[in-house]
């Protein structure tokens, strides 16, 4: 820190003698003979070009001095951990304060932002740098990468970052021993993502203290808006206790899915998604007694532990899926022909100046359904025909109806939307209801007005995961 110090004070003095050296440069009207106006141009055409170049210069230094002013000022205020032996460090072995009880200018509670990272350096690098290069402050967001696994590499990579992050290192899954059903042995890595994620979630909310945390892994990418998404959203979680997470995903966030200029445009889910995603302390001390050994987001969704509570989700993704995402747990489920066609979202929207009251469940649902039967029903054929023959101007809305599981996921194959259930929900089904959007048209794929309830026993088509 004092070395930091002393770096910008040095910075400062050369900024300062710039200017003197300058001034000293200047002639007074005595260092040139009156008669000579050809060297007197010529000396005033030389200081012009100067202090040209010394403008450049000062401006320059005045942006890296505020640069690092910034710097300054997070270091001071927000408490890091870093560990010096990454490769023997462990839970017990942190001795980390809690930010937690700072606050920033507008008082509000930081939200801890916990990175999963195991044995990808190089996507480790990159997501981190990303949420530094995006983070409006060190104190509302402070980043933590969790890692379980012994890769030295990704040891290395992290303790990069120096002070913008903390880090904490866990003893690996394999070190720890973790029983595995023998008739669940090629799932292993799936009990190992279960047990990280439970040391890590107990370590940022019951040992540092935080109200949330938003959860993300290292090979996804984030848009520009992702902190003032989760910043803006965040209140909404303890408004409306129907609501149970907010994630940055789209499952059908492709290109051809979604309206491009509704860079606003923000759902409830019955779907948990994950992939970039917030809870509360509070959710946490209700799941953490019951965590499961494996297969954490498929229990999550169970009907048991979502209890019909929603989830916040937007029409265009502020994460989206790198190639790293390819090689993992899931062996490239889904990524080929979804995951990585996932469209990010380029234009940033000031969501905290935003009223999104309209999410919360008592003005949401009746408008929702409303508009979802009022729209026009149509069948897939009428809207291949509506759609092949649209114009720039977006159409009216328009409905198609299913009442089976196998209706839905032809509709959903013929639209390129993802076909399969988790406990008997679509993906980003709200009420039954999947939104997309598709050639200036919005599309509701819907149940019968009558619909009360999913049914758990709907899945997907078997060859629907990929080899």
């Amino acid at each position: 820190m004092r070395r930091r110090y002393l770096y910008v004070s040095l910075v400062l003095i050369l900024f300062v003698c710039c200017h003197i050296i300058l001034f000293g440069l200047v002639p007074d009207s005595a260092t040139f003979p009156s008669n000579d106006v050809s060297a007197l141009g010529e000396r005033i055409d030389q200081l012009q070009r100067i202090l040209d170049e010394q403008a450049r210069n000062s401006a320059r230094l005045k942006a890296f001095v505020d640069i690092e002013l910034r710097k300054l000022r997070d270091l001071t205020t927000t408490t890091t951990t870093i560990a010096s032996s990454p490769t023997s460090l462990t839970t017990s072995d942190v001795t980390t304060k809690s930010p937690a009880a700072n606050a920033n200018a507008q008082n509000q509670p930081p939200i801890a932002v916990l990175v999963f990272a195991c044995n990808r350096p190089a996507a480790i690098t990159y997501h981190v740098s990303k949420l530094l290069r995006y983070r409006p402050s060190a104190v509302q967001f402070p980043v933590v990468i969790s890692q379980d696994c012994d890769s030295i590499p990704v040891a290395d990579a992290v303790r990069a970052f120096g002070s913008n992050i903390s880090y904490i290192k866990h003893e690996s899954a394999q070190k720890a021993g973790i029983q595995v059903p023998s008739n669940h042995a090629q799932y292993a890595s799936y009990y190992m993502i279960a047990r990280h994620y439970k040391l890590a979630l107990t370590h940022v909310f019951e040992k540092l203290n935080f109200s949330a945390a938003i959860i993300t892994e290292d090979d996804l990418d984030i848009a520009e808006d992702f902190f003032e998404y989760f910043g803006a959203t965040r209140p909404l979680l303890d408004s409306d206790r129907s609501l149970m997470c907010v994630s940055a995903w789209n499952d059908n966030g492709k290109a051809g899915l979604i309206d491009a200029n509704a860079t606003e445009l923000l759902y409830r889910s019955d779907f948990f998604s994950g992939l970039g995603w917030m809870l509360t302390r509070r959710l946490w001390e209700e799941l953490s007694p019951i965590w499961p050994a494996g297969f954490w987001d498929d229990w999550l969704r169970d009907p048991a532990r979502r209890q019909n509570r929603a989830c916040i989700r937007p029409e265009i993704p502020r994460t989206s899926m790198t190639n790293q995402g390819k090689v993992g747990a899931s062996q490239g489920l889904f990524f080929s022909k979804h995951l990585i066609k996932i469209k990010l979202n380029e234009r940033p929207f000031s969501f905290t100046q935003a009223n999104l009251s309209y999410l919360l469940q008592d003005r949401y649902d009746a408008d929702f359904i409303n508009n979802v039967y009022a729209s026009r029903e149509v069948t897939l054929e009428q809207l291949q025909n509506q759609t092949t023959s649209a114009d720039s101007k977006a159409l009216e809305a328009v409905r198609l109806t299913y009442t089976s599981a196998k209706e839905f996921s032809g509709i959903a194959a013929k639209l390129q939307l993802m076909v399969d259930f988790k406990a008997g929900v679509p993906r980003t089904a709200y009420r039954g209801v999947v939104s997309c959007f598709v050639n200036n048209t919005r599309v509701f794929i819907a149940p019968p007005r009558s619909w009360t309830s999913y049914d758990p026993s709907w899945t997907g088509p078997p060859d629907i995961i990929e080899g």
